[in-house]
């Protein structure tokens, strides 16, 4: 009989479970692990590390763990002792592990791996039969010789169990497939093959008893054309079962894989290796697999070669592509093992270079990220430093990259601008804070493929709770419809070590498995097809270092470890980084997107009112936008005034400062600006060398005003080629606009940078007017973020985000959408709920 899909789910999902009780008098201790392999961020980052009420088994004391079962609980169950322990000396990292269940000798590892990344206390799933168990008191004995003298302290020791199938019973769902594609179906079979019969609007490809796998039959399938397909298979012993087959649509040359990094998934011949692997193919998680080892994280004793030529082939065979971060280079064979699957290796967060006390806690990291102190400290401007990364990134490139496949690099920080001009292949960002900010920097790059990993468990705030897995899912659907070519999630989806622990069968983590499902079957459904529409772009100036928003940082700086305006920007005047909050504009923060607020509670969502929005590098080809700003740090180049003008005179709209016209090249030193003439070439603004600081009022053409809350210096123009649309108490001009035949230049006369409150609100009062003018779409919600794509035949779709994470999952956010299509206002209106995507054509 044909199982259903949430049939086939159960087998991976119908959690029970079964709390240990220690027996009577047990003795309980305290304990707190002193550190872990983060220790140094791991309070304020990570949240505290666990003390919890343990027993100690080192001196060779059985821990008696007694659980009370039905018949009921046992039939057609299999089952894990879910072990939560860790070592004394968690340096020592294995030690030798048995357990008995009533009696009887089930499982024994002598070198048994416990990490300790954050938290202290890892949790580990031993399988065991439920032949070993019985209706009535059970008793199950943990032990350990201690044969590493690293102890062992265990917290809990619980069961869980699943449903087990029978044989011949489908393993696998798939609810979507896109025609001309093969799709992979497994069944449990211990026969080496079966016949496919029966076949309406699909057929055969190949039949495959997969190494390593031996329990399972899979078979491999193709249906040519949009359909219902169907088919039945014949097992060897003459049994014979219906097959649950996708829905067959249509197909498109878009192609977003999804999946996950293996970050803090183990390496080794344990049980959860082959178990992830397994549940990410039969539940269809995604088309992309990231192998990522560490030693002493996710792994002691590395898998052979041969073992991971087993995983690889067996995730082939659902049509997955891999990756590598392998820093170590210990599994340098993975390409020949992937082929043609192989998409290319990643290098992990190169930012760090600038974090030089890893100096003093990990030499060998420091080396690996070619860290120079001295160097770095020496730097006598910001483009002797930018040229230093740069160098980094391009000795990076060649130290890392394979003769098959992209060579990818990706960092939780704005510095992904000049990763692309490094030699990168693809590009991958990590949102830490105002994702649309980081998915526009690498977009702007234009590599040849660029996508997103997606810290779940480390940068999306506290606490672990559904709210933060909402989190995921809008993040994943923002990069998607924003034209990533590739989505994985690091973690959380069968672990957490941030915060509090999570594993496998808690409610985060199977929420998490829940949204990627839906979110990869989201993008076999809804391709993304026609130009993405993107009118506006900030420009990335020359020289400047911007990893992240100055007031919105990433957690594990702590509070007052300020390396990364520090060595860089190491002149200790750095606000002209909150300029960057002009940005908001465009780009304005969500306003619900936290269970509670807490330092470590980014700002993760903004809307787009004016649709997509770019951060491009200082050399790129302005043309394509419709809007350009300049916001942050800018050193002046002469040539870039006939670069800005042909912008302008092409139709484009331009805000910069009298500040981005600074030559000195480092913010501790009194600006020098370029030539008047050449300024007021740009501006159409002669500017004079009387400085003068506003006060009162900002008062805008159209009535607005801003109130000046603290000094800060313009420069007063004598006559002008632009009208002044913005102006103190006193008639100062602090915004002028000069109109051409096509465009215009909007200039503010910021004697320095705009980093206070009203200057930024300023600039944030220019921008919107840009958009409002310029934008080819607008919403009025600043909560739903959108994006445009023209499709051939004069329709445009529309795809719709609603971006307050935190929202009652029954409140909908309202929107009005005006778009411009060639001169004709077209509107749409409607709601959109959390985690679902609102596609309309219009």
């Amino acid at each position: 009989m044909k199982k259903s899909f949430s049939e086939i789910l159960a087998y991976y999902e119908d959690f029970k479970s079964f709390n240990g009780c220690f027996k009577e008098g047990t003795v309980l201790t305290d304990y707190v692990a002193p550190s872990s392999l983060h220790s140094d961020i791991t309070s304020f980052a990570y949240g505290k590390v666990k003390g919890a009420k343990c027993v100690d088994i080192s001196k060779g004391n059985a821990l008696e763990v007694l659980y009370t079962l039905k018949k009921e609980d046992i039939e057609e169950r299999h089952f894990y002792i879910k072990l939560t322990a860790c070592l004394f000396d968690w340096t020592a990292y294995i030690n030798d592990l048995s357990i008995a269940i009533n009696g009887k000798e089930v499982y024994e590892n002598k070198r048994e791996f416990f990490e300790n990344v954050n938290l202290g206390w890892p949790t580990l799933y031993i399988p065991v039969s439920a032949d070993e168990l019985k209706v009535g008191e059970n008793k199950v004995c943990i032990s350990t010789k201690n044969t590493s003298g690293g102890g062992l302290m265990v917290e809990r020791a619980d069961l869980v169990s699943l449903p087990v199938p029978k044989e011949g019973a489908q393993l696998s769902l798939r609810r979507s497939a896109r025609a001309g594609e093969v799709y992979t179906i497994a069944f449990l079979s211990r026969q080496d093959s079966a016949e496919v019969v029966d076949c309406i609007n699909c057929r055969v490809v190949d039949v495959i008893k997969p190494k390593g796998f031996e329990e399972q039959l899979l078979i491999q399938l193709v249906s040519d054309e949009v359909c219902e397909a169907s088919c039945k298979v014949v097992f060897a012993d003459g049994t014979e079962t219906e097959a649950a087959l996708p829905k067959i649509v249509e197909a498109s040359k878009d192609i977003c894989y999804v999946g996950t990094d293996s970050d803090d998934h183990r390496h080794d011949d344990t049980d959860e290796t082959n178990r992830i692997i397994n549940i990410f193919a039969m539940e269809a998680m995604g088309s992309y697999f990231q192998i990522r080892p560490q030693y002493q994280r996710n792994y002691f004793d590395l898998s052979c070669k041969d073992k991971w030529k087993e995983r690889v082939d067996y995730l082939r065979a659902f049509g997955t592509k891999f990756s590598i971060s392998d820093g170590s280079h210990v599994m340098d064979w993975l390409p020949e093992l992937a082929q043609e699957d192989y998409i290319g290796s990643h290098v992990h967060e190169p930012y760090l270079y600038f974090y030089t006390d890893i100096q003093d806690f990990d030499p060998d990291f420091a080396k690996q990220m070619l860290i120079d102190k001295e160097a770095l400290l020496s730097s006598e401007s910001f483009g002797q430093s930018r040229k230093m990364f740069e160098e980094v990134l391009r000795k990076t490139n060649s130290m890392n990259s394979a003769r098959v496949g992209l060579a990818s690099v990706g960092s939780p920080s704005m510095l992904c601008v000049y990763e692309a001009a490094a030699g990168f292949d693809r590009v991958t960002m990590e949102p830490v804070s105002n994702l649309n900010i980081l998915l526009g920097a690498v977009r702007g790059t234009a590599p040849k493929m660029w996508g997103s990993h997606v810290p779940v468990d480390w940068y999306f705030g506290t606490p672990n709770d559904l709210i933060k897995a909402r989190k995921f899912m809008v993040a994943m659907q923002l990069l998607y419809i924003n034209g990533a070519d590739y989505i994985y999630t690091e973690n959380a989806i069968f672990k957490t070590n941030a915060f509090s622990r999570e594993d496998w069968d808690d409610e985060f983590c199977t929420k998490n498995r829940e949204y990627l499902r839906d979110f990869y079957d989201y993008t076999i459904n809804n391709p993304r097809e026609g130009e993405l529409v993107v009118d506006q772009a900030v420009v990335y100036g020359n020289n400047e270092y911007f990893m992240w928003q100055y007031d919105d940082r990433m957690g594990e700086l702590g509070e007052n470890h300020d390396w990364d305006i520090k060595i860089w920007g190491k002149w200790e005047n750095n606000e002209y980084q909150k300029c960057w909050r002009g940005i908001d504009a465009w780009l304005p923060r969500a306003e619900n997107q936290n269970t509670f607020e807490d330092a470590v509670n980014k700002y993760l969502f903004s809307g787009t009112p004016y649709g997509a929005t770019d951060i491009i590098p200082y050399e790129s080809d302005y043309k394509k936008y419709r809007s350009l700003a300049f916001l942050g740090w800018n050193t002046w180049e002469d040539s870039l005034a006939d670069k800005l003008m042909e912008y302008v005179d092409g139709g484009g709209h331009l805000f910069i400062g009298l500040c981005h016209f600074n030559k000195t090249d480092r913010c501790d030193m009194p600006m020098e600006f370029a030539d008047k003439a050449l300024i007021k070439a740009v501006t159409g603004v002669e500017i004079t060398d009387e400085e003068v600081i506003p006060t009162g009022m900002v008062t805008f053409n159209d009535g607005q005003t801003i109130e000046i809350t603290s000094p800060l210096k313009i420069r007063k123009c004598a006559e002008t080629d632009a009208e002044i649309i913005a102006r103190d108490d006193k008639g100062n001009g602090i915004v002028y606009k000069k109109q051409t035949e096509k465009g215009a230049v909007y200039f503010g006369a910021f004697g320095e940078y705009f980093a206070k409150e009203w200057g930024i609100a300023v600039v944030q009062k220019v921008l919107k007017m840009m958009g409002e003018e310029n934008a080819r779409a607008v919403c009025d919600n600043p909560n739903i973020a959108f994006t445009v794509r023209n499709q051939e035949d004069g329709s445009s779709i529309v795809d719709i985000v609603n971006v307050n994470s935190a929202d009652d999952e029954k409140v909908a956010q309202k929107y009005n959408i005006t778009l411009n299509k060639n001169g004709e206002e077209k509107k749409i209106n409607g709601e959109v709920y959390l985690c679902s995507v609102e596609r309309v054509r219009i």
